[in-house]
């Protein structure tokens, strides 16, 4: 009788223990499922999740590559030989902006940032994707981890070519060595008045109005020296070189960014399994 009484007490004690961690462990799903329902009631109300939008870049990538494949051979369709001459001949004011160039910043930048932005959306579905951290079953968040970190490279990589400034930069100072002659102008008006009162005629008041006009020549009328315009024509050739070099490269990142993406999407979106672990907003 004290053997099995003794033995009913163990198991009692062994219950209570169970039933304890059971007790936490509810209270942590509890707590879990009331994060991921904030959180999917979010996305709800937002329209689309993550998800869907990342299978929409996916689904239109081909149709973005054509995009970005027509913009490279509109806007770029010489080699460096041929747009050197191009742009040589089209300094005929160097204090003009180049409208060969122009025509292609604007169009250029804009399809940069539409890659940087897709990519960014991309890298907010795989992070709102990434489960709770728990043991086991972890080579799914691997794959995140390793496609996160390519995205987030290709997309601060392309994020640097989005600045020109450097380029406006170096065209002026070549501009501004040319010494070229510089026109200014410069008005002066000065007001006085003066008032008098007592007077043989009485009170009095006197306003005189004087204009100053200068007009000021600065820098030499002579031609320009021809190694300084050949230094302009280098920078722009320079500039038209390097743009076309990021727009091939941004065509390639695209690729392999929808590439990956597209290969690993069910690793990416589930990367526990259809039926293991939810997904929140934890980091891994």
């Amino acid at each position: 009788i004290v053997y099995r009484s003794q033995n009913i007490s163990i198991v009692s004690f062994k219950g209570c223990l169970h039933l304890t961690r059971r007790i936490k462990e509810t209270k942590k799903e509890n707590n879990f499922n009331m994060v991921k329902s904030s959180i999917a009631k979010y996305r709800t109300k937002c329209g689309t999740t993550p998800s869907d939008v990342a299978k929409q870049i996916v689904e239109n990538g081909v149709s973005t590559l054509k995009s970005y494949d027509q913009l490279l051979e509109s806007k770029y369709p010489y080699g460096p030989k041929e747009v050197s001459k191009l742009l040589t001949a089209e300094i005929i004011d160097p204090t003009s902006p180049n409208e060969i160039l122009e025509s292609l910043v604007t169009p250029t930048i804009d399809a940069i940032s539409d890659c940087v932005s897709q990519i960014s959306k991309l890298e907010s579905f795989i992070g709102l994707s990434t489960p709770q951290m728990e043991d086991g079953n972890n080579f799914g968040v691997s794959v995140q981890l390793v496609v996160a970190k390519f995205l987030k490279e290709s997309r601060e990589k392309l994020e640097k070519q989005i600045d020109v400034t450097d380029y406006y930069t170096k065209r002026a100072d070549a501009v501004d060595k040319l010494g070229l002659s510089k026109s200014t102008f410069a008005k002066t008006t000065t007001n006085t008045s003066s008032n008098s009162t007592g007077g043989k005629d009485g009170d009095e008041k006197k306003t005189n109005q004087s204009n100053v006009e200068e007009s000021k020549t600065t820098g030499s009328s002579a031609k320009p020296d021809y190694f300084r315009l050949k230094a302009i024509s280098a920078i722009d050739t320079a500039f038209y070189c390097a743009m076309r070099s990021t727009v091939v490269e941004m065509i390639d990142i695209y690729s392999c960014v929808i590439d990956n993406v597209e290969k690993n999407f069910e690793r990416l979106s589930q990367p526990k399994g259809s039926g293991g672990g939810g997904t929140n907003m934890s980091m891994y």
